[in-house]
């Protein structure tokens, strides 16, 4: 059984006795493809608006696919450009498209494959576009872009794809918490980092690089990946895709450490440039540069911090502070879009350093870093 947080891949077995006649696509066999495939059932919701959601929006979500495995797309734009993840295409410069047939349930016809160019990628966030080579009639609407910063925990949510190969498959859930500059690791190997939607609507191979809808139909994530544990599903967020869409050329990750034991090291312990504080570098990610800087002034009025640098800049993109100095880390400040200014305020009311939940920025906090 292939995990999450890939492409669903295919049975070799079943090829041969595929019923389907093999259409090749630039090395793509639909037919191959196909064969992975089933047909859904009857659709079964839980509320009218529940239908409608999936009435109006799930010709928008196509199957993606390469010789591989399939995953899940959309259409975002009425061109013919297709928003997936990375992982589905990987690999790739073109790849499969299959619509949706016009009848509910009807099994996807490996002639109506269509061929699309993958024409931007970003590793590190897990996203990529692609684009129908050939203009088709009665292109699906495209989905509109939600508002990230409105996506609340306990919102309803809906996602279309085609898990383990099931086809056009509907679930709804609830968003269970927002992640900010969350990092993970899947079979790619690579360092991933983006600010995601968990969820307890299921995620599963097949679903990469389907929609998270909201209760309006906008698109707020891209379902990416699941961790262990039930309920544990996440998707990119849509103000990632929105910063992917408009930045110009790719986005390379780093090789996440396969070093099994990798442990912190400190690179530097000493005091800082003016002389005013103590400070200790350390490197957690095995890489040779340091993620996080501990820094003590001697003013004892003024916080025992930490700066924070995951990106790849050497511009910290947070910093925690312990505001009484006792060990307790009470909040930190967050440049979750990489822009040079703090966005996002994490809250620590259990002391820990990881923050417990996360509130936009205020800049004139009396506890704002300068």
């Amino acid at each position: 059984m292939p995990k999450p947080g890939h492409a669903q891949a295919f049975d070799s077995g079943r090829f041969g006795d595929s019923e389907f006649t093999a259409r090749s696509i630039d090395g793509v066999v639909a037919g191959r493809a196909l064969a992975r495939l089933s047909p859904n059932e009857t659709l079964a919701t839980r509320g009218a608006s529940d239908a409608e959601i999936y009435r109006r929006f799930s010709r928008s979500v196509v199957i993606v696919f390469t010789k591989e495995g399939l995953g899940s797309g959309s259409f975002i734009s009425s061109d013919g450009t297709i928003l997936t993840c990375y992982h589905v295409v990987a690999g790739y410069s073109k790849v499969g498209i299959i619509p949706k047939p016009a009848e509910e349930g009807a099994k996807p016809d490996p002639n109506s494959a269509l061929i699309a160019d993958v024409i931007k990628t970003d590793q590190v966030s897990d996203l990529a576009l692609l684009k129908l080579e050939q203009p088709i009639a009665n292109i699906a609407a495209p989905l509109s872009l939600g508002d990230f910063s409105k996506v609340s925990v306990g919102d309803d949510v809906h996602a279309i794809g085609h898990p383990t190969g099931e086809t056009w498959t509907y679930t709804k859930g609830y968003v269970s918490q927002i992640r900010r500059a969350y990092q993970w690791t899947a079979e790619d190997g690579l360092a991933h980092t983006a600010d995601v939607i968990q969820t307890q609507t299921p995620i599963n191979p097949g679903n990469s690089g389907g929609p998270l809808l909201n209760s309006t139909g906008a698109l707020i994530g891209v379902n990416a990946f699941k961790d262990t544990g039930e309920g544990l599903n996440f998707a990119v967020g849509s103000d990632e895709i929105l910063e992917f869409t408009h930045r110009h050329g790719n986005r390379v990750a780093k090789i996440a450490s396969t070093t099994p034991d990798c442990k912190p090291q400190v690179l530097f312990e000493g005091r800082n440039s003016d002389n005013s504080a103590s400070i200790r570098q350390t490197d957690i990610q095995c890489h040779g540069k340091p993620d996080l800087t501990l820094v003590v002034p001697d003013d004892q009025t003024r916080p025992i911090y930490i700066l924070v640098t995951t990106s790849e800049t050497d511009m910290p993109d947070g910093v925690i502070l312990s505001l009484h100095r006792d060990g307790n880390w009470n909040i930190s400040y967050w440049d979750s879009k990489r822009t040079g200014k703090w966005d996002t305020i994490g809250y620590h009311p259990d002391g820990k350093i990881a923050p417990s939940s996360f509130g936009p920025y205020v800049a004139d906090s009396a506890t704002s870093p300068n």
